[in-house]
């Protein structure tokens, strides 16, 4: 992800502090308000990467207990690429890798799961030739699968007017 000039330079004044201390004769230890700060955003992108392998390992065993594994493969192919393309997204702006954007992704997985899920259920239990099952799976959770979309987008299109560029 791409860094700030800002949080390059902390994140270097507290590596540098850090070893300074490390290599002291004192037993001492660097303290700033600011570090917690520093140190999250030198951990964000490794933190992400297990936060989304954690939230996918254990959604994929999840649906292997109530659907076919074809399906739980289908559905996990799919949340990872939406997360791809959230990152893609956030490296093209030239967005920081901050705690709302890493929210926003790690919250992806949950919403492409509940949609996705709902709709497979659907598809499974239905009858018919392919595009009549499909028909049916939409006619049955598409409104609510579409109300719950459009109210997560009302939600993030009020976070958006905020002063922040993470949305």
């Amino acid at each position: 992800m791409v860094a700030s000039t800002d949080t390059t330079d902390n994140m270097n004044a507290l590596r540098v502090t850090n070893e300074i201390v490390d290599n002291s004769p004192l037993a001492a230890t660097a303290f700033a308000p600011q570090f917690t700060v520093f140190s999250m955003f030198a951990r964000i992108d490794d933190l992400l990467y297990v936060s989304l392998a954690m939230a996918l390992g254990v959604a994929f065993v999840i649906m292997l207990l109530s659907l076919p594994i074809h399906v739980a493969l289908l559905i996990s192919f799919i949340v990872v690429m939406v997360d791809a393309d959230l990152l893609a997204a956030i490296y093209w702006q030239q967005n920081n890798l901050a705690p709302f954007s890493f929210a926003a992704v790690v919250i992806s997985v949950g919403l492409c799961l509940d949609y996705s899920i709902h709709v497979a259920q659907e598809f499974l239990i239905a009858e018919g030739t392919g595009n009549q099952r499909a028909s049916d799976a939409v006619s049955k959770v598409g409104r609510a699968v579409f109300n719950g979309g459009f109210t997560t987008f009302l939600g993030m299109a009020i976070l958006s007017t905020g002063p922040g560029k993470a949305y």
